[in-house]
């Protein structure tokens, strides 16, 4: 018996790029996944979803849209777990006993405060966990990870003096999993596979966007 056999979960957001690896990743435990898309007769972003081991006897795709209210109730009624690649609410449903929302480093390094030079960023600047709280009874587990665009970093000629953080995909949606089926998992887990200074970066990029201008200095 593998650890997912008889629960039913819910992915929101099912055909993004890490989401599509934690249904990957669910359906290889015996998990039936239930995930969301905007349009699941669009076979553009949703055929590589079927075309996975197990999807055709454990994968169900619905519709469901974030600008439509109740949208996602008819799917997310009856599961286990919801992990929340998207962000709607998911409290009013007794079966549901754990969240495992996907989240940004941004909701962690900024508090409102002044980063002045004096300032130490430890555990003690990062924005408090307590405003990520659930008031019901679900257990909320949030990863959060790097987003940032790196088109939006070569407006000039100029590049900035930073660190990027960058993870895994793969590795993203194994936390995932890690989060739902750990008993004692809660709070936020910041994930980083790598860092690297922005030179670096700069070196990496051609093979993968050989056509973006990169700054020189």
């Amino acid at each position: 018996m593998t650890i997912g056999e008889g629960k039913v979960v819910c992915v929101t957001g099912g055909s993004g790029d890490i989401a599509s690896w934690l249904v990957k990743f669910l359906l290889n435990r015996g998990y039936v996944v239930k995930a969301t898309v905007r349009d699941p007769d669009d076979p553009k972003k949703t055929e590589h979803l079927p075309a996975l081991a197990g999807a055709k006897e454990r994968l169900h795709l619905f519709k469901a849209n974030l600008v439509e209210e109740g949208s996602f109730d008819p799917v997310i009624d009856g599961c286990d777990g919801v992990f929340h690649m998207a962000s709607p609410s998911c409290t009013k449903f007794p079966s549901v006993k754990r969240v495992i929302l996907t989240s940004s480093m941004a909701s962690v390094l900024f508090n409102g405060k002044p980063l002045t030079p004096d300032v130490i960023v430890d555990e003690t600047w990062f924005s408090e966990p307590a405003c990520y709280e659930s008031k019901k009874r679900i257990r909320l587990a949030t990863t959060c990870l790097s987003m940032r665009g790196f088109e939006s970093r070569f407006a000039g000629a100029t590049f900035p003096n930073e660190m990027y953080r960058f993870v895994d995909d793969r590795d993203v949606a194994c936390a995932h999993v890690q989060a739902f089926e750990t008993p004692s998992a809660s709070g936020r887990y910041c994930l980083g596979g790598q860092f690297a200074h922005f030179p670096e970066v700069l070196e990496i990029l051609p093979e993968y966007y050989p056509t973006l201008p990169l700054p020189e200095r």
